[in-house]
């Protein structure tokens, strides 16, 4: 079986890469949210829709934004990304996809149950992109679908280019209309723990919300390539942003 079929990719605009991020990880990542919300569980728990601890936790912190943040560098969470990163190397990723010097850049997604504000508008993944090498990289760290919440993207659209996004629903965060992408099949990625999805950053996609009663976790990277930043300023993609 093929590991990474760079066809399919440059046609589809994203690529599910299997057997990815072993379970062990996926056991440590867990037990250090089990810890964070063991310390942190000083809170009533009132709410009627038996949402996990976790979530319970995170809503009633004061200090959430900053306990968010500082997840995003847990143990666990840079072992993930160490993984990811030696997978992309080992199999050749990295070289068929013409990386010279990869740069990347990691986050940690959360998802709690019924919580729909922070989720994402259709949107591409255009604010970061300062290389003409980048990809992307979603990989789920609790198992995602129609109920827990999910990613759905329009496979192809990325071949749409650049397209200019407008402030609808959500002020803070633009938003780019479904009709723009209607041509393209709609896919809703169903997954558990362990494979990786790459993807295309102009492939237009938005979140699918979390209706279960359990948190949602997701890692995420950019990873760029130092050795394809345009020295010309009036890089055609790059003047349109």
């Amino acid at each position: 079986m093929e590991l990474f079929n760079k066809k399919n990719y440059l046609k589809n605009g994203y690529e599910v890469i299997e057997n990815v991020i072993p379970s062990r990880l996926i056991k440590e990542f867990k037990r250090e949210i089990k810890l964070f919300t063991k310390n942190k569980a000083k809170y009533k728990n009132n709410n009627k829709k038996k949402e996990d601890d976790f979530s319970n936790c995170l809503k009633n912190l004061n200090n959430r934004k900053t306990a968010y943040q500082l997840m995003q560098d847990l143990r666990s969470v840079k072992k993930i990304s160490h993984e990811i990163d030696k997978t992309l190397d080992e199999r050749g990723i990295y070289r068929k996809l013409n990386f010279k010097s990869p740069s990347i850049k990691n986050g940690l997604i959360v998802s709690l149950p019924n919580e729909e504000l922070y989720d994402n508008p259709l949107h591409q993944d255009i604010y970061n992109y300062y290389s003409r090498t980048f990809i992307k990289i979603w990989a789920p760290l609790t198992p995602v679908n129609t109920t827990n919440g999910t990613m759905k993207l329009f496979q192809g659209s990325h071949k749409l280019g650049f397209i200019m996004p407008k402030y609808k629903k959500l002020k803070h965060y633009p938003e780019i209309d479904e009709t723009h992408a209607e041509n393209h099949e709609t896919v809703i990625l169903k997954m558990k723990p362990g494979p990786i999805v790459i993807f295309n950053p102009l492939i237009v996609h938005g979140s699918v919300p979390n209706k279960s009663n359990k948190s949602r976790f997701i890692f995420g990277s950019d990873i760029q390539d130092v050795a394809d930043i345009p020295s010309n300023t009036k890089d055609k993609f790059f003047s349109e942003m």
